[in-house]
Parts: structure tokens; C-alpha cells; sequence
């Protein structure tokens, strides 16, 4: 368990087909019902860095990968409630808050988080199709990497269950 971006990027790079963790909710439906084992997993549950949330209003909104979808509802009815939003920033909002509405249980969305629905790359993930209708963008980084690399979303899919990420890559934000 790595406590800093540093050790995990170390940790991935040592282990490039590590599982990285936070929630662990489709890990453990590979688990039980796929019968897949993954022996190495790494938490990147206390990584500050995957964990930020920074809004630059009518600009951006960025969410750390390890941020959980209650995390993000939240973020997204403290739009709504502030006077000062755009009708884009409420629109969009309002769209996460009703998706994120029925994404499976309370219990389940205080851990699972959007690196995890992002990477899962799940034919019927709750947030991706948002993602691709904002035109939301995905940094990537590496122990390997001078800089962040920074992909749209509609470029980082490429099959079902694939995504254009390396063994040793991790989705940041």
C-alpha cells in the first residue's frame, strides 16, 4: 500500500501486472464469479494525488482517479446548489447526480471510484457514456513518463474491457 503518487508509480513499474485498488468491488466480482486471481494488488486509497478535486468554474473539473462516485455526487450537488453555476455546469451536474443515482448501492458507491469505472472499461458502465458526452479527458502517468500524458476519453477506449493503458501506466485523473 503506497502512501504517495512516487511509490505507487515505483510499485506498478516493479509490478506492471499488479491490480490497482481502491473500492475492489469489480475485483472481487472477477474473483467469485470470473475466477480470476490477481495476487498482486495495489491500494491507491490514501495516494493525496489521486484523491484531489479541483473546480475551475465554467473551465474545468478535475477528479483525482481514487475519487469515489460519492465524492463526486456530492461535488456535483455543491454546483447545483451554488448560485454562481453556468446552466452548463448545472446541466452537467444534474446528468452525474442522476446517473450516479443508479449506480448500484449506497455502500458500493462510498468506495468504488472513477479510475476504476473508467479503467474497467465495462460495456455498461454507468459513467463512461457522460464522460464521452462532455468530452472529458483522461491523464495518464508512469514511472516512465517525463509528463502526464493526456488522452480524450473517446481515444482511451478501444474494445470492450480494453483501454489504451500500459502494464506499467496508471490513470491519475
Amino acid at each position: 500500500k503506497p502512501y504517495n503518487l512516487s511509490q505507487l508509480l515505483t510499485l506498478k513499474s516493479q509490478y506492471p501486472n499488479s491490480k490497482i485498488v481502491v473500492g475492489n468491488t469489480e475485483v472481487g466480482i472477477d474473483n467469485r464469479f470470473k475466477k480470476e486471481s490477481f495476487p498482486i494488488r495495489i491500494s491507491t486509497a490514501d495516494i493525496k494525488e489521486l484523491n484531489i478535486i479541483e473546480i475551475k468554474s465554467n473551465q474545468y473539473i478535475k477528479f483525482g482517479a481514487s475519487v469515489t462516485l460519492s465524492k463526486i455526487k456530492s461535488t456535483y450537488e455543491n454546483i447545483l446548489n451554488n448560485i454562481n453555476s453556468t446552466p452548463c455546469e448545472r446541466r452537467t451536474a444534474n446528468a452525474f447526480i442522476s446517473q450516479i443515482r443508479w449506480f448500484s448501492s449506497t455502500q458500493i458507491r462510498n468506495v468504488c471510484t472513477i479510475g476504476g469505472n473508467i479503467v474497467n472499461a465495462s460495456p455498461i458502465s454507468d459513467l463512461s457514456p457522460l464522460l464521452q458526452a462532455i468530452n472529458a479527458s483522461i491523464c495518464i502517468t508512469s514511472i516512465n513518463h517525463k509528463e502526464d500524458i493526456i488522452i480524450n476519453i473517446n481515444n482511451f477506449f478501444i474494445n470492450s474491457k480494453k483501454v489504451a493503458l500500459k502494464d506499467n501506466e496508471i490513470v491519475k485523473s
